[in-house]
């Protein structure tokens, strides 16, 4: 997986994010991909255009430690059949909203292994 944290000095509501990254999987083909296992070591990559696109967390109540365990436990649920293959867990605190991101590397590949 891909992941990375960016920090935003204001606080940004939910409906806010879901709009952003609505905007953000329609745009980028990738972060809709889908892949169905065919059996003897083949699979079928496709888009999907169902509404759930990316997993979106608010962790807003949870303290550093527990916001980025959350997070880890997002990333570890990606399914390549079923997706999403993005998810975002957030935490508005202290005036500032911190977004953690995390895409399955066959959706982005910015460090090939």
């Amino acid at each position: 997986n891909q992941a990375f944290l960016v920090q935003v000095n204001s606080l940004l509501e939910r409906k806010t994010l879901e709009q952003i990254f609505n905007s953000l999987a329609q745009h980028h083909e990738s972060l809709r991909l889908r892949y169905q296992y065919k059996g003897e070591g083949h699979w079928r990559q496709y888009y999907e255009n169902s509404s759930q696109l990316f997993y979106l967390n608010d962790c807003s109540h949870l303290n550093e430690e527990a916001f980025y365990k959350a997070f880890n436990q997002s990333q570890s649920q990606f399914d390549l059949e079923k997706g999403p293959l993005l998810t975002i867990s957030f935490r508005c605190h202290q005036g500032q909203t911190q977004i953690l991101m995390a895409m399955h590397h066959l959706i982005v590949d910015g460090l090939s292994w």
